[in-house]
C-alpha cells in the first residue's frame, strides 16, 4: 500500500530470462491518493505469465540517538557540537560538548585599525569609521575587540557601498591613548568536515 511520501522508483519485470525495467512517466503513472499504478501502453512479452516487481522509497526520519554523517558539502551552523580534526567530540571547561557559536561558524578576517585619542591636539571625535577590505560578509558576523578587549560601546555596520564596507565604532568611554581596534567579520560559513 502506496502512503504520502512514497516514491515509486521502478517497476521491473521478469519475463523468463528477460529483465528489464519500465520507465516511470513514460510507460506506467503512479496515483498515491488512489494507492494505484496504472500503464500507459502494452508491454511486449515473451511469455505468457510475467512478474512485475514494485520497488517504492518510504521516507526514513532519524531518531535522537542516530549518528549524524556529514559529506562535506554541508554549512556549519550555531548550537552544533564542535569536533576536533579526528571527528572528535570538543569539550568546554565544564566538560560539557562544546557548541558552534555565531563566530566559530564563519571563516573570519581580522582587520586591525587605530582608534585616535587626539588629531594635531584636537581631542577626536568619540564615533570613528574604519572601512573593511572588500569580499566579506559582515552583515552576518562581525566583533569589534578595543585593545584587545571585546568592545564597551556600540558599533554598526553600513552597507551603503558593499564592496567596502564601513564600520562605525564608538566606545562609551574615550581612551586616553590611541588604542589598537580589531574587527573580526565572516568571509563565509565553513562546510563540515567529511
Amino acid at each position: 500500500m502506496l502512503a504520502a511520501g512514497d516514491l515509486v522508483l521502478a517497476l521491473t519485470v521478469y519475463d523468463g530470462t528477460r529483465i528489464f525495467n519500465l520507465d516511470p512517466g513514460e510507460d506506467f503513472v503512479v496515483d498515491v491518493a488512489q494507492n494505484t499504478i496504472t500503464l500507459l501502453g502494452a508491454v511486449p512479452t515473451f511469455g505468457a505469465a510475467v512478474t512485475v516487481k514494485v520497488s517504492i522509497a518510504t521516507p526514513a526520519f532519524h531518531t535522537a540517538d542516530d549518528v549524524v554523517q556529514y559529506f562535506g558539502d554541508e554549512l556549519l551552523a550555531v548550537d552544533q557540537p564542535r569536533v576536533d580534526t579526528q571527528g572528535n567530540l570538543v569539550f568546554d571547561a565544564t566538560g560539557d560538548v562544546a557548541l558552534h557559536t555565531a563566530e566559530t561558524i564563519g571563516k573570519n578576517r581580522t582587520e586591525e585599525f587605530t582608534f585616535v585619542r587626539s588629531i594635531n591636539g584636537v581631542t577626536a571625535p568619540q564615533t570613528q569609521l574604519f572601512t573593511l577590505k572588500a569580499g566579506g560578509r559582515p552583515d552576518q558576523f562581525t566583533k569589534v575587540l578595543f585593545d584587545g578587549q571585546p568592545l564597551v560601546g556600540t558599533f554598526t555596520v553600513n552597507f551603503s557601498n558593499p564592496n567596502a564596507p564601513v564600520v562605525s565604532v564608538r566606545p562609551d568611554d574615550m581612551p586616553l591613548t590611541d588604542t589598537r581596534i580589531l574587527i573580526v567579520y565572516r568571509m563565509e560559513v565553513k562546510k563540515h568536515a567529511r
